[in-house]
C-alpha cells in the first residue's frame, strides 16, 4: 500500500475488482482481470507529494531489517536477528537449520512490481497492420533498409502512457529507499568478489583448501588465523543479510528501470508509427518497424537480441544511420525524447551522434566547396561543422555494439559526414576513439548520466550500452574496421592532393611558371594518426603509404616507421638520409656489407652498400667519434678502413669477371668433350672460386693467392695497389708475365721468334717470370680455330704478325693508366715496362714488324707519365740493359731525343706537333736536361754499324744506310734543341698536355 500511494496510485493495484490478492510477480494471461484499470485518469486521487513522502517514510518505520533466524527463532516476515543473542551452533561450529528472511519493505516492493507489470507483460510493443505481416520497412542482413507500409499505433497506446507514470514513480521511490542497492552495480561487484574468493588459495591448517573455507563461510563461520572455523558476530550477519537482500532489490531496480525505459520506448514508437500512418507532419520514412514486429515486453526488457534489435530501430528513427533526411524536426524531437527518457535503448552516444551528424549535415549544405574539402566554410558552417566534430568524438566513446560498425554503422556515417566538411583529422579522431572501446580489457565508460532527470543510473548506461562486441578475434575485427576507415581518409586526400597538384602543375606551365608545392594536409593527418601511438594502425598506415607515397614514407621521423622500413635496407638508408641521420646511415650500410657468407648477398651488392656508407660518413663530423652502436663507433679511421674494403671489393668483383671470361673456352672444351684431364680440374677449381667470390667477403691475402693461382696477374696488380703491398720484385714479376703472355710463340720463318726472344730475356735473371699454363695448353691447338686467345681468323698468329703488338701496348697503356690513378703508385715500375716493351719492339721491329720507333713512349705516356720519369726511364735502361746491337741502341737514342724535345717544347706542342704523346708537367733542372742531351749525342757518336756504305750489299746496305741517315736526324735535331730559346735554364715548369 505504502509504494502505491508513492506512485501516485488511489489504492492496492492486489485489491481491485476480481484478482488475487496474494499474486507475486507476473502471469500470463492477466490483461483483463488485474486488480488495476490503467484506463482510470491518473489524475483521479493522486495524492499530493507529502502525502507520498509519508507513504514511504511510514513503510520505513514499520518494516525491520532482513536477517537470519536460527531454530527455536521464529521466521516472521522482515523480523531480523536481535542485538542481544549470538548464534546457535553445534559442538563443531556448524549451524543447522538456520532460514533467511527478508524484510516487508522488500517483500512489498515485490508483490507492488509483480501486480503492477502483469497485466501488460507479454503484450507486443509494435503490432503489424492489419491484414499484413508485419509491414513497415525492413533492415536486411547487410544493415540495408527497405521500406514498407507503416503500421497503425496499437490499441493500447493509452494504456502504456498510464503504466509509464507509475513505473517512473516507483524507479524513484527505489532510488529514495534504497540507495545503497541502487548507487552501483551490485551484481558485478558481486561477481568480481565471488572470483576474488575462488582465487584465494588455500591457508592450511584443519580446512586446508580454499573451497572448504569458503563452505564455512557460507554456513556462517570465518576462518581464524589459525586456521579453525568460528562462528560469525552478529553484527557481521547483519551486515551478511543486508547485503543478500541489496543484491535482490538491485535485481528489482533493474526490472523496473528497464520495464520504464520500455514502455517511454513503445510510446515513442507507437506515436512514431501512427504519424506514419497517416502521413502526419511528424511522419518519417525508412524506419524497419517489422524489426520489432510482435515482440512482446517482457522480451525487451530481458532480451538481449531485443534490445539490439530496438537499438537499430531507434538509430533508423531518429535518422542516425539513414541517408535520408526527410522531416528533420519530427527526428530531432524523437532524438530528444529518448535521449532524455530512454537512455537504456537510445544512450548518449546515440544523441550526440545524431546531433552530431546533423550539424555536419546543416555545415555542409551551407558551406562552400565543402564536399571536396578544398573550398573555405562560412563562419556559421565552421561552427557547427566543429561542434559537430566535438559531438562525433565524445559520441564514439559509446559506440560498442555492432551498431558502431558495417557499411551503414555509426563509425562510417560519421566519417562520410566528417568527410564531406573535410574534417579529416577529427575522422581520425573519432575511429581511434572508437576503436578504444574494442581494445583488451577495456569496460564500460558508465555513461555520464547521474541518474534521476533522465532516468539511468550512472552505472546503468554502462551496463546497458556499455555491452557490445565480444571475444579477442572479434574485438580484434572490430579494431581493424576502425583502423581501415583511417586509412580510407589518408587514401581520399593523397589521391585528391595528387590531382590538384597535377593540374596546378599544368596550369603553372601554361602559364610559364615554375613548379607548385603540395599543401601539408596530408603531413597533419598523418601527424594526427601517429599521435595515437597503435602499433597496428602505424604499420597498416606504413603499408598504404608505401603504395602510394613512397616518399612521404620514407620522411617520417618516428621510432615505428624505422621499425617497418627494415624490412627492406634500401629504403631505411634512404630514410636516414632523408633525416639526415646520417652515422645511423653509415652504420646501416656497413652492416648490410658485412652480412654472413652464407646469406647468398652478391659482392656487387656489398660494394653498392660500402658506397653509400662511405658516402655518408662524409657528410659527418668525424672529428669525434661517434657510438652509433654497441661496440661500433664513426670516426676518420672507420672511414678508412671502408674505403680500403671497398677498394678490396672492387678489385675481388673484376676478378671475379676476368674468373668468368676465362672459363668460357674451358666450358665449351669441356662440353665438347675435347678437354683434358688436366684443363678438366683446372676448370672445376675455378668454378669452385668462382662461387667463392661471387658471395663471400674474402681475405686479401686469400684473394691474391686465388687469384694469382688463375693466372689473373692484372687482378694481383690492382689488389697489390690497393692494399698498398710495397713489394717491388712481386710487382715487376706480374708486370713481365702479363707482357710476354701476350707475345706469340711461332714464327713463320723470321730470324727471331717468341721462344727465342723469351729465353734470352730470361737467361740472366731466373724465376722473373711465370708462365700460364692453362694459356699455353690452349695455345697449343686445343682451341685452334675456335677462335681462342692465340688464334686469328683460323690459323695461329705469328711473331711477325701486325695484329698482336698494337693491342699489347694499348693493355699495358690501359693497365698503367688504372695503376696510376690509384694513390701513390706501389706496383707500377716504369723501368721494367718500358725495358720489356722496348725489348719486344726491338725484336718485332727486326723480325719485319710494323712499329715505329717511339711505340712504346706513345702507350706507356698515355698512362700519364711526366718526361722526367720517362727519360729516367730509358736513361736506367741505357746504363744496366744496353743492347748489343748497334740499331736497337739508336732506336732508344731517337726515344731520348724525342723525349727532351717534347719536354723542352712544353705548352708550344701541340699533339700534331709530338706526333700525339702528352706528357705531365714536371720541373727539370737545366743542368740535368742539358746533361741528358749530351749523353744522348755521346751515344750517337759511339754506334758503330757492322758494314761500311761501300763494302755492303743488298739489305744490310740499305738498314746501315738508313740508320746513319737517322744518327744525322736524331744529332741535328738534340742540336737544335740545345740551341733552342724553348730549351730550359733556369728552373722553367714543363707545362700538362694530355692525349
Amino acid at each position: 500500500m505504502c509504494f502505491s500511494i508513492a506512485c501516485g496510485l488511489p489504492r492496492d493495484l492486489g485489491t481491485g475488482c476480481g484478482g488475487g490478492g496474494s499474486g507475486g510477480g507476473p502471469v500470463a494471461g492477466s490483461t483483463g482481470g488485474g486488480g488495476y484499470n490503467p484506463s482510470v485518469p491518473t489524475a483521479y486521487g493522486v495524492p499530493n507529494h507529502t502525502v507520498r513522502a509519508r507513504a514511504l517514510d511510514a513503510a520505513l518505520m514499520i518494516c525491520k531489517p532482513p536477517g537470519f533466524s536460527s531454530p527455536g527463532q521464529p521466521a516472521g516476515g522482515g523480523i531480523g536477528i536481535g542485538g542481544g543473542g549470538g548464534v546457535a551452533a553445534t559442538a563443531g561450529g556448524v549451524i543447522m537449520g538456520e532460514k533467511f528472511t527478508n524484510s516487508a519493505l522488500h517483500n512489498g516492493l515485490q508483490l507492488f512490481i509483480g501486480r503492477l507489470l502483469r497485466p501488460f507483460w507479454f503484450l507486443p510493443v509494435v503490432v503489424a497492420p492489419p491484414g499484413g505481416s508485419g509491414g513497415g520497412a525492413k533492415r536486411s542482413a547487410d544493415g540495408t533498409v527497405k521500406s514498407g507500409g507503416s503500421p497503425p499505433p496499437p490499441p493500447f497506446v493509452r494504456d502504456l502512457e498510464a503504466l509509464r507514470v507509475p513505473l517512473e514513480s516507483l524507479r524513484a521511490s527505489i532510488r529514495a529507499v534504497f540507495p545503497r542497492a541502487v548507487g552501483e552495480d551490485l551484481a558485478a561487484l558481486a561477481s568480481r568478489e565471488a572470483k576474488a574468493a575462488a582465487a584465494v588459495p588455500a591457508s592450511g591448517g584443519l580446512l586446508g583448501n580454499g573451497g572448504s573455507a569458503g563452505r564455512a563461510a557460507a554456513g556462517g563461520l570465518v576462518v581464524a588465523p589459525g586456521g579453525y572455523p568460528t562462528p560469525e558476530t552478529p553484527q557481521q550477519r547483519n551486515q551478511k543479510a543486508l547485503k543478500r537482500e541489496a543484491l535482490e532489490v538491485h535485481a528489482a531496480y533493474r526490472l523496473v528501470s528497464r520495464a520504464a525505459e520500455a514502455v517511454r520506448m513503445a510510446g515513442v514508437l507507437a506515436r512514431a508509427a501512427a504519424s506514419s500512418a497517416v502521413g502526419g507532419a511528424a511522419a518519417v520514412d525508412n524506419v524497419p518497424w517489422s524489426s520489432l514486429d510482435g515482440v512482446p515486453l517482457w522480451r525487451l526488457v530481458t532480451g538481449g537480441d531485443e534490445h539490439r534489435r530496438a537499438s537499430f530501430l531507434l538509430a533508423d528513427l531518429v535518422g542516425a544511420t539513414t541517408k535520408g533526411n526527410n522531416n528533420a524536426e519530427s527526428r530531432r524531437d524523437y532524438a530528444r525524447e529518448l535521449g532524455s527518457w530512454c537512455r537504456g535503448f537510445f544512450g548518449a552516444g546515440d544523441r550526440q551522434t545524431f546531433e552530431g551528424v546533423e550539424l555536419l549535415r546543416r555545415a555542409a549544405a551551407s558551406g562552400s566547396g565543402s564536399s571536396s574539402g578544398s573550398g573555405r566554410l562560412t563562419a556559421a558552417a565552421e561552427a557547427d561543422a566543429r561542434r559537430g566534430a566535438e559531438l562525433l568524438a565524445e559520441a564514439a566513446r559509446e559506440w560498442r555494439g555492432e551498431r558502431a560498425l558495417g557499411a551503414d554503422g555509426q563509425l562510417a556515417r560519421a566519417c562520410a559526414a566528417l568527410t564531406a566538411v573535410g574534417r579529416l583529422e577529427a575522422v581520425v579522431d573519432v575511429c581511434m576513439t572508437c576503436a578504444k572501446n574494442f581494445g583488451e580489457g577495456v569496460v564500460a565508460s558508465g555513461g555520464g548520466g547521474q541518474g534521476g532527470g533522465g532516468g539511468l543510473e550512472a552505472w546503468e548506461e554502462g551496463v546497458y550500452q556499455g555491452g557490445g562486441i565480444v571475444g579477442a578475434e572479434q574485438r580484434e575485427k572490430a579494431r581493424l574496421e576502425c583502423y581501415k576507415r583511417v586509412l580510407e581518409a589518408v587514401v581520399g586526400l593523397l589521391k585528391q592532393e595528387r590531382q590538384q597538384l597535377r593540374s596546378a602543375a599544368a596550369a603553372a606551365a601554361a602559364a610559364g611558371q615554375g613548379g607548385v608545392r603540395g599543401s601539408k594536409k596530408v603531413d597533419s593527418l598523418i601527424a594526427r594518426c601517429l599521435s595515437y601511438k597503435a602499433p597496428l594502425l602505424e604499420e597498416m598506415l606504413f603499408g598504404v603509404l608505401e603504395e602510394h607515397d613512397k616518399k612521404l614514407l620514407l620522411s617520417i621521423r618516428t621510432p615505428g616507421v624505422e621499425q617497418y622500413l627494415k624490412r627492406d635496407p634500401e629504403d631505411l638508408f634512404r630514410h636516414y638520409m632523408l633525416s639526415k641521420d646520417y652515422p645511423k646511415a653509415v652504420h646501416l650500410m656497413d652492416r648490410e656489407a658485412r652480412v654472413e657468407a652464407g646469406s647468398g648477398v652478391h659482392v656487387r651488392h656489398r660494394v653498392e652498400c660500402l658506397l653509400k656508407a662511405i658516402s655518408a660518413c662524409h657528410k659527418c663530423d668525424l672529428d669525434s667519434a661517434q657510438m652509433v652502436a654497441p661496440g661500433w663507433s664513426l670516426n676518420h679511421a672507420k672511414l678508412r678502413t671502408m674505403e680500403d674494403e671497398r677498394d678490396v671489393l672492387l678489385v675481388q668483383e673484376r676478378l671475379l669477371s676476368e674468373l668468368k671470361a676465362t672459363m668460357a673456352p674451358l666450358e665449351r672444351l669441356a662440353q665438347e668433350g675435347r678437354g683434358t684431364e688436366g684443363l678438366i680440374a683446372e676448370l672445376s677449381e675455378r668454378r669452385r672460386i668462382a662461387e667463392t667470390w661471387t658471395t663471400d667477403i674474402v681475405d686479401p691475402s686469400e684473394l691474391y693467392r686465388q687469384a694469382s693461382g688463375s693466372f689473373l696477374w692484372e687482378g694481383c696488380l690492382r689488389l697489390m695497389q690497393c692494399c698498398e703491398f710495397d713489394e717491388p720484385i712481386v710487382a715487376k714479376r706480374l708486370i713481365r708475365s702479363i707482357i710476354w703472355r701476350e707475345v706469340p710463340s711461332v714464327s713463320r720463318g723470321g730470324s727471331k721468334c717468341r721462344a727465342q726472344v723469351f729465353i734470352s730475356s730470361m737467361r740472366d735473371r731466373p724465376g722473373e717470370v711465370e708462365v700460364d699454363d692453362v694459356r699455353q695448353e690452349l695455345d697449343r691447338g686445343l682451341g685452334g680455330g675456335g677462335g681462342d686467345g692465340g688464334t686469328r681468323a683460323g690459323r695461329r698468329i705469328a711473331f711477325e704478325d701486325d695484329g698482336w703488338f698494337t693491342p699489347l701496348l694499348d693493355k699495358m697503356s690501359v693497365l698503367s693508366q688504372e695503376l696510376l690513378a690509384h694513390k701513390a703508385s706501389f706496383v707500377l715500375s716504369v723501368e721494367t715496362l718500358c725495358l720489356e716493351l722496348q725489348m719486344i719492339a726491338d725484336e718485332f721491329h727486326e723480325a719485319g714488324g710494323s712499329a715505329s720507333a717511339l711505340c712504346v713512349v706513345e702507350a706507356v705516356g698515355r698512362a700519364g707519365l711526366s718526361a722526367l720519369a720517362l727519360l729516367d726511364a730509358y736513361e736506367y735502361l741505357n746504363q744496366h740493359h744496353y743492347p748489343s746491337d748497334d740499331h736497337a741502341r739508336l732506336r732508344r737514342f731517337a726515344v731520348m731525343a724525342r723525349l727532351l724535345e717534347l719536354a723542352a717544347a712544353g705548352g708550344d706542342g701541340n699533339k700534331a706537333a709530338t706526333g700525339g704523346v702528352g706528357l705531365v708537367s714536371e720541373t727539370i733542372r737545366p743542368e740535368r736536361l742539358e746533361r741528358l742531351a749530351h749523353d744522348t749525342l755521346a751515344g750517337l757518336d759511339s754506334l758503330r754499324f757492322s758494314s761500311s756504305a761501300g763494302a755492303a750489299r743488298g739489305d744490310d746496305a740499305d738498314r746501315d744506310a738508313g740508320a746513319r741517315e737517322l744518327v744525322e736526324e736524331v744529332r741535328r735535331k738534340v742540336d737544335k734543341l740545345v740551341r733552342s730559346p724553348r730549351f730550359p735554364r733556369n728552373g722553367s715548369r714543363i707545362s700538362r698536355p694530355y692525349f
